[in-house]
């Protein structure tokens, strides 16, 4: 039994006493929202299925835990593997495999799920959670982060605390997220960061594991070795500290056009394909507004129905702009799309096979404070693009959208769209 157990009544379900750094975690319970972040080895996943137990034997007391995919919590060394080790067949404890869910006591609750795509954040639209716990959440896009934290809520005459407990490592998708609302502040009862590192694990061989991060790159070893949320991969094409950010569109004549790089294919486990993404970008006398924000993997029928739903809330005074390939094959592509959005001003762009000359325009107007964004939850994707624009394996879809939107101003000879 855990020496714990005056503190947090789940802890008889334990199998080891926390560490140092993971009993400081723990005993942050009044913080409604919590990142344990920084270096791999520090025994963060573990951590969250102590914090999901902690209540545990209390009515109420209901716990979930999620991670990216269901293989991410399933496999050896995921967090349902994990907790089934420690908890199948221990006396008061009961596994429903069909919920994935464990039962302590017949009180509390802790239940498994997955984020696996952009929208699956929705099936917890009903659901009630006293404790969400995320793991890895820099692989899941901020929009869901935000949204689970929304989950929360107990009983008015409850003791219990609510929590909302997140692990990550820097980089990922919403590393920027993170950043800004985790590490970068200072902490509250609202939001608290608490670092870990490698030293923080007594229980892993850390010389080894150190001798596995030495062989990683420089930036990805500032990282996971040293939890360096500074450290991000940057070829500085993009100024992106001369955005200018903004809460709402400036009261401007802008034309407007929605860009839309394709993808059309759908996420599915083990694969990280590209985005469809469709810029909302506003022109004015040589100023750019990026307005709105729109990023799916989806098959190309549901690409197709979800491009025409945008262009009905756009409204049809503004174009629709669609990246045109070479040859009779793009310009077959075009037509197809302006027969599905009859009614909608349809334009094909040319296509520019180097992407860093198609974003020139873009990196320039950037250069000279001519681009403004709105401060929306889509807005430290497009930055984090931006920073790592030209870096090998990583996305750029959003940053293409955008760059086509450009330079179809500087090319385009419509009128007007106000």
């Amino acid at each position: 039994m855990s020496s714990h157990s005056v503190a947090f009544p789940g802890a008889k379900f334990w199998p080891f006493d926390p560490h140092p750094k993971q009993a400081a975690g723990l005993l942050l319970m009044q913080v409604e929202s919590l990142l344990y972040g920084g270096a791999a080895g520090a025994a963060k996943s573990a951590w969250l299925l102590l914090a999901a137990t902690a209540f545990c034997t209390v009515v109420g007391w209901d716990a979930l835990v999620l991670r990216r995919t269901y293989a991410d919590l399933s496999n050896p060394g995921g967090l349902m593997y994990e907790a089934q080790q420690w908890w199948l067949g221990q006396p008061g404890v009961r596994w429903e495999g069909t919920n994935h869910r464990f039962i302590f006591d017949g009180a509390g609750t802790l239940t498994f799920g997955h984020l696996s795509d952009g929208n699956a954040h929705l099936n917890y639209k009903g659901a009630a959670f006293t404790f969400i716990g995320i793991d890895e959440a820099g692989d899941i896009p901020d929009h869901q982060l935000v949204y689970m934290q929304s989950r929360l809520r107990k009983a008015a005459d409850s003791p219990l605390p609510v929590q909302y407990r997140l692990t990550a490592n820097p980089g990922g998708i919403s590393h920027i997220h993170l950043k800004e609302t985790y590490v970068d502040p200072p902490n509250t009862l609202e939001h608290a960061f608490l670092p870990g590192t490698l030293e923080d694990n007594p229980s892993l061989d850390q010389e080894e594991y150190d001798k596995r991060l030495a062989q990683l790159d420089p930036i990805t070893r500032r990282q996971l070795r040293h939890g360096d949320w500074d450290a991000v991969a940057t070829t500085d094409f993009f100024e992106t500290e001369k955005l200018q950010v903004v809460d709402e569109v400036p009261n401007l004549p802008w034309r407007w056009v929605r860009s839309w790089d394709l993808a059309a294919t759908k996420e599915e486990p083990g694969k990280n394909p590209d985005y469809t993404v469709g810029a909302l970008i506003g022109h004015y006398r040589g100023q750019y507004c990026i307005a709105d924000m729109r990023r799916f993997r989806e098959p190309p029928a549901t690409t197709m129905h979800l491009i025409e739903t945008i262009a009905r809330t756009d409204g049809n005074r503004i174009p629709v702009v669609i990246e045109q390939e070479g040859g009779a094959s793009g310009k077959l592509a075009v037509a197809n799309f302006a027969r599905e959005l009859s009614g909608y001003a349809v334009r094909g762009y040319p296509s520019l096979k180097d992407k860093m000359e198609r974003a020139q325009a873009f990196a320039a107007a950037t250069a000279n404070e001519l681009v403004c964004v709105l401060s929306a939850g889509w807005r430290p994707l497009l930055v984090g693009e931006m920073q790592a624009f030209g870096s090998v394996g990583v996305h750029d879809d959003i940053v293409d959208s955008v760059s086509q939107g450009i330079n179809y101003f500087g090319q385009e000879k419509t009128a007007w769209v106000t």
